[in-house]
């Protein structure tokens, strides 16, 4: 039950700080730009997640659980948002411009799995 109130407390800090993000955003860009800060969102986070992974795996393993849950599960969890880039490739496929679809879940994978790389890359250069 611990490990639920973690996640629960780490995802409420995370979807704060994703939607304080989108309403700064927005303030700056046109909502026609809104998936654009979904893909840059996304991307911190895979970052994030992965520096995360790759520092706990030097840490004590009931340690590294309490964190991975709190700011993996949670916060990062909480802050990425799976949902928003489903419903934004489907209302950008029945726009005109599918083409911008297909060019969305390609940077979101390409950019994703970058970062996560970058991110193990970079944390285990920490720990």
């Amino acid at each position: 039950m611990n490990q639920v109130l973690l996640a629960g407390a780490g995802g409420f800090l995370g979807a704060s700080l994703r939607h304080a993000l989108m309403l700064l955003g927005g303030r700056f860009v046109s909502e026609a730009h809104h998936p654009w800060f979904t893909l840059g969102i996304n991307t911190v986070g895979c970052l994030g997640l992965g520096m995360l992974l790759a520092w706990l795996q030097s840490r004590a393993p009931e340690t590294a659980t309490t964190w991975r849950v709190f700011l993996g599960a949670g916060v990062l969890g909480g802050f990425t948002t799976y949902s928003t880039f489903a419903v934004a490739t489907v209302e950008l496929w029945s726009s005109p411009a599918r083409s911008t679809a297909l060019l969305y879940v390609a940077l979101h994978l390409v950019f994703g799995i970058g970062a996560a790389v970058l991110g193990l890359v970079w944390g285990r250069a920490l720990a």
